[in-house]
């Protein structure tokens, strides 16, 4: 929240204002087959970054939040209010907070790893808590391809009719 709410501050005082692609019905094309692959598996990659890049003491997880946070504040603050509702709402209610889980696999993960350093937990409870983190991330890849599918195939159409597109 705190990157999205600091994209936002820094794009909105601009006071530019972006309404979308002119075909937003078309804008994955008539099929969408290939834009559904490319976003669920960038999707679940961001996701598997924020986790197990966590391992490393938590640090590449926050990164990764707050970078992904602000660019969503910043194309909150560029666009109009409705065209960005119309255009992340569908798939971001699901999809925002399946990453921000990832994330906080990833400062569970981090916090594995600080303890492990500091010789307070054993290679074997290490490893399980990867192995459960690769299940969860399991779980999360189930739920993101069902994001993406709404993103590539739902997302255009229920913003063409709020946009009038």
């Amino acid at each position: 929240m705190g990157g999205i709410a600091a994209g936002y501050a820094t794009t909105a005082p601009y006071g530019v204002t972006a309404s979308g692609p002119e075909d937003v019905a078309g804008v994955f094309g008539t099929v969408p087959v290939g834009p559904f692959v490319t976003i669920a598996a960038n999707n679940w990659l961001v996701s598997a970054g924020l986790a197990y890049g966590g391992i490393a003491f938590g640090v590449p997880a926050v990164s990764g939040l707050l970078f992904n946070g602000v660019l969503v504040g910043a194309l909150a603050g560029v666009f109009d209010r409705l065209a960005f509702l119309a255009l992340v709402a569908p798939h971001g209610v699901l999809e925002l907070p399946v990453i921000a889980v990832a994330g906080g696999l990833g400062l569970h993960l981090g916090g594995v790893g600080w303890r492990a350093v500091r010789g307070r937990t054993n290679p074997d409870e290490v490893a399980t808590a990867l192995e459960r983190a690769a299940r969860v991330l399991v779980g999360i890849g189930i739920l993101l391809i069902v994001a993406a599918a709404i993103e590539a195939f739902v997302t255009p159409r229920v913003a063409a009719v709020v946009l009038g597109g």
